[in-house]
């Protein structure tokens, strides 16, 4: 038997693997991640912590540093585009389907498929890059946000 098949085969068949695709289809699919967004603040970080199972597939099992920066990547996209105010966030995260494009890109490259595979590594460097400006525009939208809530607190 093929080494690689039976990578693939154990990885496809593991707990980590079968509850990433599971959690695309409850959050994206049945829309729970716009529906948790929607409590301000709580909502986006657990979205973000439901991704740390995907993280740890990419990291421990399929052993892909390029593959583990794209889903952070799009897991942090998510989270920005969740946190924006008056309502753009929430509509935003109907719009797009972060656990499905992971899911997707996950199962794809442990399917080797070339394009994905060469896609995420020519990706890497610009995705490390892409994080860090994320998290800092977080930062800022969130202190913005907070700023904001501050402000409207205040006129009552």
């Amino acid at each position: 038997m093929n080494t690689s098949y039976k990578q693939k085969q154990d990885i496809q068949q593991s707990a980590s693997f079968l509850f990433m695709k599971k959690l695309a289809q409850w959050m994206d699919r049945y829309y729970l991640d716009p529906l948790i967004g929607l409590i301000p603040g709580a909502g986006d970080v657990t979205t973000a912590l439901l991704s740390l199972p995907l993280i740890y597939l990419c990291i421990v099992q399929i052993r892909s540093l390029p593959l583990t920066l794209a889903v952070i990547y799009n897991m942090l996209t998510d989270v920005l585009l969740g946190m924006l105010p008056f309502g753009v966030g929430a509509i935003l995260d109907f719009i797009n389907r972060s656990f499905i494009q992971n899911c997707r890109m996950i199962t794809r490259y442990v399917e080797k498929d070339r394009a994905t595979i060469n896609a995420v590594r020519r990706k890497a460097i610009w995705m490390a890059l892409a994080i860090v400006l994320l998290c800092v525009l977080i930062y800022l939208l969130a202190m913005w946000v907070g700023r904001l809530m501050m402000w409207f607190i205040g006129l009552f």
